[in-house]
């Protein structure tokens, strides 16, 4: 398995080349791009990654960490120069325009999510340490493994990530039913009432104004779409023309 870190190795020996002479070119100036940090941490973890894998093996959770982080650079960088392509150029910008413009809209959603999460805490939904049908079916996984109960998936996290994520699910219209099954009767009255809230506000009217509102952004960006496409590849092409040895 080692044998695969060779061409891992090899794979970075031109990014390396590339970033090193444009820090030798610009100097300090090289720090003042924002996307030249995400290079350098790029090619630092890789190697740290090569390394800890040749000594430890690839499973180990700190080169799971490692590998996921290159990836996601790599998936970040694979975007950004998939702007040289006239085809693709449009899509990249108004992927990164939508997304920016999305950034209030995304924050207030997480708030409502974290906040309606609580209902389902203060409700005692999924917690083993209130009595109820669902510690009694905890308690008989604890006796008998290999029998499951609801909500096993959220085990590792704790009550109140599970909770957000439940919450999560729901606003997207993901919904799982178990654990309120196991609510007494008045319990599961006020689980439905959260329910209908929470489906209501979060998967019916706040997702249609973050649609509406990506669609607005995605018009703004598209009236404008062809000088920023050309402003990109004149940057691209300004950048290749300075790296070539004069």
């Amino acid at each position: 398995q080692r044998y695969f870190l060779i061409p891992i190795l090899v794979s970075l020996v031109y990014p390396t080349y590339y970033e090193f002479k444009q820090l030798f070119r610009d100097g300090w100036g090289y720090f003042d791009d924002v996307q030249n940090y995400f290079d350098v941490l790029y090619i630092i973890v890789s190697l740290v990654n090569i390394v800890v894998q040749a000594i430890e093996g690839p499973f180990i959770i700190a080169c799971k960490l490692m590998m996921m982080f290159i990836l996601l650079i790599g998936l970040y960088k694979t975007f950004m120069f998939l702007r040289i392509f006239s085809s693709l150029s449009p899509i990249v910008n108004m992927l990164k325009n939508v997304i920016y413009d999305l950034r209030i809209f995304l924050t207030f959603y997480a708030i409502l999510i974290v906040l309606f999460s609580l209902l389902f805490g203060i409700l005692g939904v999924g917690n083993p340490n209130i009595e109820g049908g669902y510690k009694t079916a905890y308690e008989g996984y604890l006796a008998d493994e290999e029998s499951g109960y609801p909500g096993e998936e959220y085990k590792h996290i704790g009550i109140f990530i599970a909770n957000i994520m439940v919450t999560l699910r729901m606003s997207i219209g993901d919904f799982s039913f178990d654990t309120a099954t196991m609510l007494d009767t008045y319990e599961n009255y006020i689980y439905w009432a959260c329910w209908l809230l929470i489906v209501g506000v979060t998967c019916i009217i706040f997702l249609s104004f973050i649609i509406a509102e990506a669609s607005a952004s995605y018009e703004k960006v598209a009236a404008s779409i062809e000088p920023t496409i050309l402003s990109e590849r004149a940057g691209l092409i300004c950048e290749a023309d300075e790296m070539i040895p004069s």
